[in-house]
């Protein structure tokens, strides 16, 4: 994902939203991120949630909003493919999650069902047999709209339940993936 080639305006929120801006835009202090769960707190952002009092408190608030509703606007999903790389693209996203015409629950269910589709299509992409063993880890698997939502496409799923979420999650995501490449290229 690329966060910082977004480049959207959002309402005025912050008492030092144009300082944050240029901070942006220069790169300052904002690393590139590769997480859903980065998305999911930007997307939190994005509406009334701009305070939190603990970590993942806003995409917690997201979730519970989109299930107050059965459905939502779909969202188109894009990829880039570089080498073996398959990038999500969800800046199309954008213009629909700023949409403050159309209500918060449905912008939020939307986003859940758009992760939980481009999934199921990187599984297409990718040539992935039926049965192949597949398995998330990370505090976005916290979500439990969408681990449901991925449980539906792919009912072998299997998610961490002895790792804690969060950085130490991802980084065994991390290591399981390499491992997995380096199984790939060895003879």
């Amino acid at each position: 994902m690329r966060c910082r080639t977004a480049s959207r305006r959002c309402s005025p929120w912050h008492a030092q939203i144009e300082l944050l801006h240029t901070a942006w835009q220069r790169g300052l202090n904002s690393l590139q991120t590769s997480t859903i769960g980065q998305l999911f707190d930007a997307t939190a952002l994005l509406d009334a949630y701009q305070e939190a009092s603990f970590e993942g408190e806003g995409p917690m608030r997201l979730q519970a909003l989109a299930k107050t509703v059965a459905n939502g606007p779909c969202r188109p999903i894009h990829w880039q493919h570089t080498g073996d790389l398959w990038e999500l693209d969800w800046q199309p996203w954008l213009d629909g999650l700023l949409n403050e015409q159309i209500p918060t629950a449905h912008r939020a269910w939307a986003l859940h069902d758009a992760l939980a589709r481009a999934a199921s299509e990187l599984a297409c992409r990718l040539d992935l047999q039926a049965g192949t063993a597949l398995g998330g880890a990370g505090g976005v698997f916290q979500n439990s709209l969408l681990a449901e939502r991925l449980w539906e496409r792919f009912p072998g799923l299997q998610l961490s339940q002895r790792q804690p979420a969060y950085d130490a999650g991802m980084a065994l995501g991390q290591l399981m993936e390499c491992l997995a490449l380096d199984h790939k290229e060895t003879p």
